[in-house]
């Protein structure tokens, strides 16, 4: 096995919440310039209001996403889930673990979720998001115009729409991966075992030598202190990545030792999630 490529859906997949259901709620709309309550704009048309207001308006909203967070209150099921927050904070520490969101919602309203929820600056900038809305084509370009994705031999494709699930599955079947090397899942919002996932990942690829460091995905990095991230944030991210000789001061973020309150119904996943993902190089 040499890597693992994940395409996934947002909203409903990766939250609880179908995206239609989403995009015309208050708490979205009230995210946009020109927001009056009661008159819905265009959830992709509008631009987001900046990226203060929103953090701020998440946290007026949900309160501080940190040790005390409260996974019941209303309108939660938008957040992306404590499960899946765990997986990515995971398959973002390796490279050979590719993944994508592939959405009709929008990257920057993503982007801000992610920095509400703790997750890096240089997390945020790995996990690449395809925002057009056509599924097919999103998935066709990416797998067309990536080097890397001659080296992959297991994909991952994940939607609570069966249709959208479809239009990505045939561009991975076009591009020539086999049916024995596909993983799909196509369930109701809320049902996506991502745990499961990561456990998946974790015992059919053993500890390579270069193994990377042992974290706690239950403990992810809250970065409230973090500058929020901006519409220019790939760029800005890229222009560091591409200056060797000024690397920017680390993020400061605090740690917290169990910020995701485990919801009811879910397994003890302390033990699982403390092993190292690692995967075997060829040869």
């Amino acid at each position: 096995m040499t890597g693992i490529m994940f395409y996934s859906d947002f909203d409903g997949t990766l939250t609880q919440r179908a995206g239609n259901n989403t995009v015309f709620s208050p708490f979205y709309q009230s995210l946009l310039e020109g927001y009056k309550p009661g008159i819905p704009q265009h959830y992709k048309i509008s631009p987001l209001k900046s990226a203060t207001e929103v953090q701020q308006l998440f946290t007026a909203k949900f309160g501080v996403y940190d040790t005390n967070f409260d996974h019941k209150q209303t309108d939660v099921d938008m957040l992306i889930t404590p499960e899946a927050v765990a997986f990515l904070h995971q398959v973002l520490k390796n490279d050979k673990i590719h993944v994508r969101i592939v959405t009709k919602n929008r990257k920057d309203y993503i982007q801000a979720m992610m920095h509400y929820q703790g997750f890096t600056a240089e997390e945020i900038f790995k996990l690449e998001i395809l925002d057009s809305g056509f599924k097919f084509q999103s998935v066709n370009q990416d797998l067309r115009t990536q080097l890397w994705t001659k080296e992959m031999d297991q994909v991952y494709v994940l939607d609570d729409s069966k249709e959208d699930l479809d239009q990505m599955l045939l561009a991975i079947q076009m591009y020539g991966f086999q049916a024995e090397q596909i993983h799909q899942y196509n369930l109701n919002p809320g049902q996506f075992a991502w745990l499961d996932y990561l456990r998946t990942i974790q015992n059919n690829f053993p500890a390579a030598e270069d193994s990377v460091s042992e974290t706690t995905p239950s403990s992810p990095v809250v970065a409230h202190n973090a500058p929020p991230v901006t519409s220019s944030f790939a760029h800005h991210a890229a222009l560091q990545q591409s200056t060797e000789a000024a690397q920017a001061p680390a993020l400061p973020v605090q740690h917290f030792e169990s910020p995701l309150a485990k919801p009811e119904g879910t397994s003890d996943a302390d033990e699982l999630l403390i092993q190292p993902l690692n995967i075997r190089t060829s040869g």
